[in-house]
């Protein structure tokens, strides 16, 4: 047997009722799997269903990997840290910017919890710029620290703040998917049409809307990026609108999964408040698309409560002596 030190571990358990294995994906993982399939096939006739790593990992992966060239952890790291361990540069600061609001630290083990971060390292860049103009002027003494070498670099990158607002926007497309997949609930069968609709969310960006109409997931996954016909003219990239990207994500997401259900078929209006009915299905699952709504529920159709007392019949009483008063009161009554 491969596996013979780990099937002590495993002597209680009926083995021939395994079906999969959950794992995380370093490399040691994928060749235990390996070795756990050839046993299993050896002493069962039959292997186990494989379902990959942990998703989670993955796209969590994926996003730090897309913007490790940018060197954006190395920079949002750094702003937190020239700070934090000195308590003259904060004073040099706050003295140089009469601002007390300082950087986020940065998690670097699970980025997709840094847009905080990076949303406070948007506010005071142009402090943070103001402190490095300084210190180049020699008003204050020069940081001999890898952290201010980063910020004079990024001082002088005229597309920091882009860079800085495309990971904003980003992470709040990511955050959404990861916050939901982290549980315990039996999910798997959704991550699918939620991958795709995360994935469609970042290609809409570039890639033509007739491309993404119709693209199957396994369509998706294979989508050449690259293939310049499918992607839209330069000055038509959609530019960063995080909230609303967001919003519409969340959107697309409700459209795919709960619209389809039988109590969106069946409501009725004038049954069923609509911020109550919506309440009940967006607010923990969409809740920036529920905090839409809510303003969207806000604008009136009418001065009904003016309107209402003319349009319904009998409803107004006219004064007394008016012509056809005693008929009207009756009818009232």
């Amino acid at each position: 047997m491969v596996l013979s030190v780990p099937q002590d571990c495993v002597q209680d358990l009926q083995l021939r009722k395994l079906v999969s294995v959950s794992m995380d994906g370093p490399n040691v993982n994928w060749k235990f799997l390996e070795h756990l399939q050839q046993d299993h096939a050896e002493e069962f006739g039959s292997q186990l269903i494989a379902v990959g790593s942990c998703g989670l990992h993955t796209l969590h992966n994926s996003f730090k990997g897309g913007f490790a060239v940018w060197q954006i952890d190395k920079v949002l790291q750094a702003l937190h840290t020239i700070f934090h361990n000195t308590s003259a540069r904060r004073e040099d600061f706050t003295t140089l910017t009469k601002s007390s609001v300082f950087p986020l630290p940065f998690c670097g083990h699970c980025w997709i919890e840094n847009l905080p971060v990076v949303s406070r390292a948007i506010d005071v860049w142009p402090q943070i710029e103001k402190y490095v103009d300084a210190v180049t002027n020699k008003q204050f003494p020069a940081p001999r620290t890898a952290s201010y070498d980063y910020l004079a670099v990024a001082r002088q990158d005229p597309l920091i703040m882009a860079k800085f607002h495309i990971f904003m926007a980003i992470s709040r497309i990511f955050t959404p998917f990861l916050t939901k997949y982290q549980t315990d609930e039996p999910v798997l069968p959704f991550i699918s049409q939620d991958l795709t609709v995360l994935i469609k969310s970042l290609l809409k960006r570039f890639i033509k809307s007739e491309v993404l109409r119709s693209i199957t997931p396994l369509q998706l996954v294979k989508l050449d990026s690259t293939d310049k016909t499918a992607r839209v003219p330069l000055k038509n990239v959609d530019r960063n609108r995080p909230e609303a990207d967001v919003i519409i994500q969340q959107f697309e997401a409700c459209l795919s999964l709960e619209a389809k259900s039988e109590s969106f078929s069946s409501f009725q209006p004038m049954q069923t408040r609509l911020d109550v009915f919506l309440h009940g299905h967006l607010c923990k699952p969409y809740p920036e698309l529920w905090t839409f709504c809510k303003k969207l529920l806000l604008l009136s159709h009418g001065q009904t409560t003016v309107e209402r007392v003319f349009s319904i019949p009998g409803r107004r009483k006219k004064k007394t002596g008016e012509p056809g008063t005693e008929t009207k009161e009756k009818g009232c009554r």
